[in-house]
């Protein structure tokens, strides 16, 4: 209806050519960014994604949710507009009873509280990275991975004494969103320094550890998502080394979560000619490449979904 009168339309969209400049221009003019115009199409789209649908190829269930979600965030909470570290506080800390714990109608408590355990997944894994990024920056020579984890103990700066048990750190590891972002923005940034960082993924896994430990009110099988490197498969962790010295627990993270764990992913990706190894191993070897990783927070697709619906003029200004 929009680009009938064009003369792509008319002309080119059913050939296989090559276009030209000023048809293209004219399709440009016609396909407004505002969608002005696509009143049929946003109708079209808001039906076939947020109406109830029993469709093979699409179980919107999570997605009308999320969206009845939203839309407490945006017209009861006032979050209109938010960036990603805002969108992060929200869904982690905002509604949780060991965050913020402000109040939530029951018809958005399931929803809310599987977002939580996303945004609990994604600082999991960053405090990994943080400790990945201190290994790489360690790994200077041709070493054995007990030389390499020892070295990157030694070189790594302590505020606390990590012979200490690890019962002894997880009260203090009770963080708020501004304390919990500082902390990883310490070590996170490609200009800043490293060495902090083994604690920092340390207090930031064990912060996560005392969010969701007895926590009867989720999903298990969402704390259950990443296997071997799962929340749940964290809270057991903890639990195992709880009276262990604090370094035994980061010794196994390293050499588990992060050394075999990596060897794991890499190979895969080669296998699917992406090479996507940090070091190179021979024998019992590891051989550091120069690579250096750089954490950093994925995207989170309820800000996408956001945008969708304020596209499908379902959120007023």
């Amino acid at each position: 209806e929009v680009i009938k009168s064009t003369e792509y339309y008319k002309n080119y969209r059913l050939i296989n050519t090559c276009v030209p400049e000023a048809v293209l221009q004219e399709l440009g003019q016609a396909l407004k960014f505002n969608l002005d115009g696509f009143d049929s199409v946003k109708s079209l789209l808001k039906d076939a994604l947020f109406t109830p649908k029993n469709n093979e190829r699409l179980n919107n269930e999570n997605l009308i949710k999320s969206s009845e979600y939203l839309k407490c965030i945006y017209y009861q909470h006032g979050i209109k507009n938010p960036s990603l570290s805002e969108t992060r506080r929200v869904l982690f800390d905002y509604f949780s009873p060991r965050g913020e714990g402000k109040a939530l109608e029951d018809t958005h408590r399931e929803i809310a509280d599987n977002w939580e355990i996303v945004v609990g997944r994604q600082y999991l894994t960053m405090a990994v990275e943080l400790i990945w990024k201190h290994m790489l920056w360690e790994l200077e020579d041709v070493v054995t991975l007990k030389c390499w984890i020892e070295k990157s103990i030694n070189d790594a700066q302590w505020k606390i004494s990590y012979k200490n048990p690890i019962s002894h750190l997880i009260p203090d590891c009770n963080f708020d969103f501004v304390e919990r972002e500082k902390m990883i923005s310490k070590g996170s940034g490609a200009s800043s320094s490293h060495e902090m960082n083994l604690e920092i993924g340390l207090k930031i896994l064990l912060s996560i550890y005392n969010r969701f430990v007895n926590r009867d009110d989720l999903d298990s099988n969402y704390l259950n998502e990443g296997g071997d490197v799962s929340i749940n498969r964290l809270i057991s962790l903890v639990e195992e080394y709880r009276d262990k010295p604090i370094v035994e627990m980061v010794e196994y993270i390293m050499a588990n979560w992060i050394v075999k764990r990596h060897e794991t992913v890499a190979l895969e990706k080669l296998l699917q000619k992406r090479d996507g190894f940090y070091f190179e191993r021979i024998d019992d070897l590891y051989i550091p490449t120069g690579y250096k990783a750089e954490p950093g927070f994925k995207g989170l697709r309820l800000l996408q979904l956001l945008q969708v619906m304020k596209d499908l003029d379902m959120l007023e200004n």
